[in-house]
Formats: C-alpha cells, sequence, structure tokens
C-alpha cells in the first residue's frame, strides 16, 4: 500500500490510530510530516 494507494482508497482520513487529521495523501498506517502530503513531507 502507497500513500497513493491510501489516497485513492480512503475519502476521509483522520480516522482513529491515523497521524494525520486532514492530510488526504496521508492516512491510516503511515506517518505524517509536512503541512501537506500533497505539496511536502514524507509518507512512511
Amino acid at each position: 500500500l502507497t500513500s497513493r494507494d491510501a489516497h485513492a482508497g480512503v475519502s476521509a482520513c483522520g480516522q482513529t490510530g491515523s497521524p494525520c487529521t486532514t492530510d488526504l495523501d496521508c492516512c491510516v498506517g503511515w506517518t505524517c510530516a509536512g503541512a501537506s502530503m500533497m505539496m511536502a513531507g514524507t509518507c512512511m
């Protein structure tokens, strides 16, 4: 699963356990860094 797959598979991020509450490109299971995953930062 990639950050793009997570983005495509989840319409609304910020579910329980997700490190990101608003970034659509960094969802459950990913570590969020940066203001916007679509602009900069790292999803690992």
